[in-house]
C-alpha cells in the first residue's frame, strides 16, 4: 500500500522523512514549513508541493497521514488538527511537552480512529542497545 504524506516541518528530521518516505515507495504529496525556503527544498527533493502554512496541509483531501517534525511547542495543536481531519500522524519526539497535551493528541486519535506514532528512532541507537 503506498501512503500518500504530509510533512509539517522542513528541518533535518522532516527532511530526512521525505526521503524515508520516498525510498519506501510512499508519496510524499505536499511540505510546510515556516521558513518558505526551505519547504521549497524539501518539496523539489521529494516531488511534493510546499504549502503556505500547516493549516492548510490538514485539511487536504488527498493525504493519509502527517509527519509532524516541528518545534516541541507546536507539535500537540498540529498533531490533534491533523487527527481531526482524518490523518494518521507520526509526532516527532516528544509526543507533548507534558502528559496533558499526550492525552488530548492519544484521545483525538482514539475519537477519529486514527493512528497515532511517535518518532524515536534511539531506541534503535547501537549506544542504547549497548546500555541495555
Amino acid at each position: 500500500m503506498t501512503l500518500r504524506i504530509g510533512i509539517i516541518g522542513c528541518g533535518l528530521i522532516g527532511r530526512r522523512r521525505a526521503a524515508v518516505a520516498k525510498a519506501a515507495g510512499d508519496q510524499v504529496i505536499a511540505v510546510a514549513d515556516l521558513d518558505q525556503a526551505r519547504a521549497a527544498q524539501v518539496a523539489q527533493e521529494s516531488g511534493a508541493e510546499a504549502v503556505s502554512d500547516w493549516q492548510r496541509l490538514v485539511e487536504r483531501q488527498d493525504l493519509d497521514a502527517v509527519v509532524v517534525s516541528t518545534v516541541n511547542g507546536a507539535l500537540a495543536a498540529i498533531t490533534t488538527a491533523a487527527l481531526d481531519q482524518g490523518k494518521h500522524v507520526l509526532c516527532e519526539k516528544p509526543l507533548g511537552r507534558n502528559a496533558a497535551e499526550a492525552t488530548r493528541m492519544v484521545q483525538a486519535a482514539q475519537r477519529n480512529g486514527r493512528m497515532l506514532k511517535t518518532g524515536f528512532n534511539h531506541r534503535h541507537h547501537p549506544a542504547v542497545w549497548k546500555a541495555h
